[in-house]
């Protein structure tokens, strides 16, 4: 019994520390992409280094769409969520557009809002591949908030 329980305990041990990864050409997405207002470092993670544009370095800059108006972006990810570059403040209403531009994955794309200790969930949408999503959304213009972008994903877009 001993030997058995060994044994399976060994066995769920093996199964759990095996990593899968996969690569762009796995996913039939051999192009490589630049993000374009996203980042993979989650909004209030400790940014690594200087913040250059289209990093994975998280700025710790906030867009107030009320007074730089329009943000596009843009990007596309295999292994990691995206967020974007910036956290969203300043206006009361705004709409999302946002395009899958994969042809063969379903692209989960979120909006939240940036809490002290758990981020709340404003939007979340499923976009089949190729398609397209105008969300209006109504905020407290004095919050901040930000995007997320599940993996697999290939998608652009804007707020404004």
């Amino acid at each position: 019994m001993k030997k058995f329980l060994t044994v399976m305990f060994l066995s769920t041990l093996f199964v759990f520390s095996v990593n899968t990864f996969a690569s762009a050409e796995e996913n039939g997405d051999s192009e490589k992409h630049e993000n374009v207002g996203l980042t993979e470092v989650a909004p209030g993670q400790p940014a690594t280094g200087e913040i250059t544009p289209f990093s994975t370095s998280y700025p710790t800059s906030v867009w107030n769409l009320s007074t730089k108006g329009k943000y596009p972006f843009g990007g596309a990810a295999n292994n990691n969520i995206l967020y974007s570059d910036y956290l969203f403040t300043g206006k009361s209403s705004v709409v999302i557009y946002v395009k899958n531009t994969s042809s063969t994955k379903n692209l989960n794309f979120e909006f939240k809002e940036k809490k002290l200790l758990v981020d709340s969930l404003r939007m979340g949408v499923t976009i089949v591949p190729g398609g397209e999503a105008t969300i209006p959304l109504t905020l407290d213009k004095s919050a901040n908030y930000y995007i997320q972008a599940a993996w697999p994903s290939k998608f652009e877009g804007y707020i404004q």
